[in-house]
């Protein structure tokens, strides 16, 4: 039986769009995946943890996690939920897989979660790193617009 951990990461600014990332998980039954939701806090304010804890997050306040020694002071943030992702498994220890999820997704779909966590199954102990591209980019998407003839 794999035990599996959906990580999840903001401050108060985003705060708003996390909890629409754990409500459209928490619409989907992950019972067969015994899936997690975990959060690393890195700038919430106590109401928000407690509508996390209300919801069974799992939360680590990023001052307790000890995987450096120092960051540069004019580390905000951001750069904070960037640099621990290599140390989810110190972080919260236990999970056979590690899911890292933007806290601005909107999970329409639970195969959007089980595709990738029967693929790290499958294929441990490989590591998947998936990125995405949005509509929104529109940098990256105008050759295919064109090529498409959609404007």
């Amino acid at each position: 039986m794999t035990k599996n951990a959906l990580i999840l990461c903001c401050d108060s600014a985003f705060f708003a769009l996390a909890k629409g990332t754990v409500l459209s998980l928490r619409d989907h039954d992950f019972s067969a995946y015994h899936l997690d939701i975990c959060f690393i806090d890195i700038g919430l304010e106590e109401h928000e943890r407690q509508w996390l804890r209300d919801r069974n997050v799992i939360i680590k306040p990023y001052d307790d996690i000890r995987v450096f020694e120092s960051l540069p002071p004019y580390f905000k943030n951001y750069n904070k939920s960037q640099v621990i992702r290599p140390f989810l498994p110190k972080i919260f220890p236990g999970y056979d897989v590690y899911m890292w999820s933007d806290t601005d997704i909107w999970f329409q779909k639970a195969e959007g979660v089980t595709r990738f966590l029967d693929f790290a199954r499958d294929y441990a102990p490989k590591i998947a790193i998936v990125p995405t591209v949005d509509t929104s980019y529109q940098q990256l998407n105008y050759a295919h617009f064109r090529d498409e003839n959609y404007g």
